[in-house]
């Protein structure tokens, strides 16, 4: 007797019964809100919604936590691309400025 093999692997099982949450990220969002973020805030409101706040509060912990760290790591960044063109900025008008003499 041939053993007879399911055309259908279980990952295709589990993406069929446990369908894969979409989150959107729009315009209006500020830069440090990610996908996984967004998406644990809208458990943290619906936790909220339905009297659950000690379970809010700890995402809420959580959620600050990790938006601490994005922007933390952006700052960063930002600042040393600020730096890095303010520099280059100060030289050049450094370098274009007529001097006029008050004799």
């Amino acid at each position: 007797m041939k053993c007879i093999r399911a055309p259908v692997g279980l990952l295709d099982l589990l993406d069929r019964f446990y369908l894969k949450r979409q989150t959107t990220i729009t315009s209006t969002d500020p830069q440090f809100v990610a996908p996984a973020i967004k998406a644990v805030l809208k458990r943290k409101n619906r936790l909220m919604r339905s009297g659950r706040i000690e379970e809010a509060d700890a995402i809420s912990k959580r959620v600050r936590a990790a938006v601490t760290r994005l922007r933390t790591a952006n700052a960063r960044k930002r600042t040393k691309e600020t730096w890095a063109r303010y520099g280059r900025g100060f030289v050049a008008d450094l370098g274009s400025k007529n001097v006029v003499s008050t004799d």
